[in-house]
This record gives structure tokens, sequence and C-alpha cells, in this order.
């Protein structure tokens, strides 16, 4: 029966930002008749982001700054923003912390680094990263993306020179606490760093370099394995999350889906990404899935584009093109028969 039973969709029809009424409320409603559907919303949202502490669980206080930043529009992303065009207030002049050590967060330090040479940098950077190297991406030997490589070259020059500091002291029973205001040095870069919590603060005090700032700040509090014992207190104006992605499940919710327990994918791609990465090798040279992967056990519902890989970030556009034309044979075969 599941094979001939049309789908039906609940969908939310979204208020424009313009609508004044009071009691103006986005309207639900079914829709229903649908012979198959093809799921590819993707990943890449601010509601699919995955937490800042350790193991992308929510740190302490995360939920309530999210509920902060729907209300009070506070300078808190979690997509890569646009520091050099209309996102450029939350980052000139600012105190800026970066978290994670993907492509978008070499992206962002570089744009702040572009915006210090136009005269309106950020007055701190504070990256953290979960890795524990001192810089923070490896460049693959004759990578095919020359771009992708000056990205990563550049983005490890601005962290050159972070460099391991000794600690030869047993590591403390009750942590040291060091607090810091985000306003000088220009740039850190702190490696296997764990966020613990975050807050959004009203700031009325003097920082252990003798600073005193006052206002509206977002204060966060980490632990680096650089600096056993020690937590570190920061405060900053501006902070951007970059740490991945999962899908949302809510829409096939009531379906037949069986998904991965690693990638949240659908298990079929996901059995066969992970026998293609065995051996190691660059995303590049990924060939695109035969159609049997994209099969669910819900008979004509498929899970296509970024969403399809799941957390995993190898997905390229042209691997979701070629998708996209198999599920089209499918569906074109099966309106035949």
């Amino acid at each position: 029966r599941r094979s001939t039973a049309p789908f039906t969709l609940l969908v939310r029809q979204e208020l424009d930002a313009g609508v004044e009424h009071a009691r103006a409320k986005a309207k639900d409603e079914y829709v229903s008749g649908f012979a198959a559907v093809i799921d590819a919303s993707g990943t890449y949202a601010r509601e699919n982001a995955n937490g800042l502490g350790a193991g992308g669980m929510p740190a302490l206080g995360e939920k309530e700054l999210e509920t902060s930043y729907k209300e009070d529009d506070l300078p808190f992303f979690r997509t890569l923003p646009d520091a050099l065009g209309k996102d450029r207030s939350a980052f000139a002049r600012k105190r800026v912390c970066i978290i994670g050590a993907g492509y978008s967060a070499a992206t962002l330090a570089l744009s702040l680094d572009q915006l210090r040479a136009e005269g309106e940098g950020p007055s701190h950077v504070l990256w953290l990263t979960r890795a524990s190297t001192a810089l923070p991406y490896a460049r693959l030997a004759n990578d095919p993306l020359p771009s992708r490589d000056s990205l990563c070259a550049r983005a490890n020059a601005l962290c050159a020179n972070i460099s391991k500091e000794s600690d030869d002291t047993q590591r403390n029973d009750e942590r040291q606490v060091k607090r810091v205001c985000g306003a000088c040095p220009l740039f850190v870069h702190v490696p296997d760093t764990t966020v613990l919590e975050v807050e959004d603060v009203e700031e009325d005090v003097k920082f252990d370099c003798g600073t005193r700032h006052e206002g509206r700040a977002l204060e966060l509090t980490y632990s680096s394995g650089w600096k056993p014992g020690e937590l570190v207190v920061a405060h900053v104006d501006t902070m951007v999350a970059l740490v991945g992605y999962r899908p949302a499940s809510e829409l096939s919710r009531e379906l037949q889906v069986h998904l991965c327990y690693a990638s949240e994918g659908p298990m079929k791609l996901a059995a066969s990404l992970l026998a293609a990465s065995a051996g190691g090798g660059d995303c590049m040279s990924q060939a695109a899935p035969g159609v049997g992967t994209l099969l669910t056990p819900e008979p004509n519902f498929f899970v296509l584009g970024s969403k399809s890989y799941g957390r995993n970030p190898s997905f390229l556009l042209r691997v979701g093109f070629a998708q996209a034309a198999l599920v089209a044979g499918v569906l074109a075969k099966n309106a035949v028969g």
C-alpha cells in the first residue's frame, strides 16, 4: 500500500518581513497528492548547526543565547557572514571570535585580514579550533584546486606566529581562570580548544591585561589542551560559529527512511561513501554513486544533494547534478511503467 499511496506534506507559508499585523501568524496547511517526493533541502542553515561544546553538544548557555539572538538580533553567526559587505558593521573595529577549522572559517579569517588592510579591521580576532596542531590546515600535495591550496596556505600564515608554550607544571586539581578582554593582541589562534559556556552579558569589568570594558558583550569560557588546568573567559562583540551542520529529519519522520548512525544520511549512500573513502584521497576524486544508493525503504522518496551526504562534508555540486539525473530517469521509467 505504501508504494501506491500519495504523499501528504505539511507546509508553512512564512509571512513577509513587512507584515505589520500584530496578530499575524505563519499559516500551516496540508498539501496532498504527490506520487514522489525529492528532499533536496540541504543542511546549510542556522537551525541545522552543530553545537559548540565537546562532541558537538551545545555549550552551557548556548540554547539560551540562540533565543537571545532571535529576540535581540545579537551578532552571533552560524553561517559564513559577508564580512566585507552587508555584515561589515559586525566586524569593523570589533572584538571577534571565530570557532571552527573548515574552509568557511579560513574564508572568514582572510576576509577579516582584508578588512584590516582596508583600515576597518577588527580590534581583535580570537580563533578557536579543536585540532591540536598549531596550523589549522593540512595542505594537499598537488591539490587539484589551486584556490583551495591558496586559502589553506594564507590561513595558516595568519596562525604561523602561534607556537606551543612549554608547561612543565602538573595539571591543577582546581583550574585557574584567566579573564581576557579580547582586545589584545590583534590576532590569536588557540588550538585544541573546547568551548564550555557562552553567555550574553553586560560587561563592566577590568581584565587581566588591565583594560576595562563596559557595555554588552558575548562571554565565552573555553579550555585548551595546550594549557592544562586553565580556563579562559573571553569577552567579544561578535561570535561566528562555523562548526558544521547536520540534516534535519522532520520532513521524513513518519516515513521509512534508513539513516546512517554516523552521517545521518541515507544508509545505502552512506555505506557506499564509506567504502569509497577507505583508501583516503581527496573529495575531488569521488565518482557519482549509482542509482541504487539513492533508493530508500520508502517507495518514491529520495534524498538528494548535500542532505544525502548528511554530516559527511565531501559533497560536490557535480555529484548533486548527477543524482538529479539518475532520479529523473527512475521517475520517468515509473511513469511509463
